[in-house]
């Protein structure tokens, strides 16, 4: 875990106080079809979010990634792959982990303040539905210091 990923938990549970699975192991079987990963060689692919985030008001369950990457081809090749998943991230999540139907799953992206916009264009102009919820770093950090850190502003 890098130091902007420590920061994004920092901020999960200080304050948007959530609960959160870091790096969880999401596997996948034949048919892309979620699996538990043990016992070893059952599953053919895997993939590692981040966070995994549960909030109770809203009710949602969010998957989240965090790219510190300055370069929006970057950032795009990350977004897709994201999205490549999401069905069988929402698929995991709501059979093996028994999360309710009433809780919406959500894609959540932590970026740079430098290509968020242009990454929120991109995801209306592929029609990404639910669009995915994007917070900024720098929102992050500033939030860190003002609410999780006051005395590093205070006079």
């Amino acid at each position: 875990m890098d130091i902007y990923e420590r920061a994004v938990e920092m901020y999960l549970t200080e304050i948007e106080q959530r609960a959160i699975m870091p790096q969880p192991w999401i596997t996948f079987g034949k048919r892309r079809a979620p699996c538990k990963p043990f016992p070893p060689q059952t599953h053919s692919s895997t993939c590692n979010p981040d966070f995994i985030i549960v909030c109770f008001q809203p009710k949602q369950i969010q998957v989240a990634e965090v790219s510190a990457a300055g370069k929006w081809e970057d950032v795009r090749k990350k977004a897709n792959e994201f999205l490549s998943r999401r069905e069988g991230i929402e698929r995991y999540v709501r059979e093996l982990l028994c999360i309710p139907a009433e809780f919406a799953v959500r894609l959540r992206l932590y970026v740079k303040k430098d290509v968020e916009s242009k990454l929120r264009q991109y995801f209306r102009r592929i029609g990404t539905v639910p669009e995915p919820e994007i917070t900024t770093l720098e929102h992050v950090f500033e939030y860190l210091v003002t609410g999780a850190m006051p005395w590093l502003t205070a006079k």
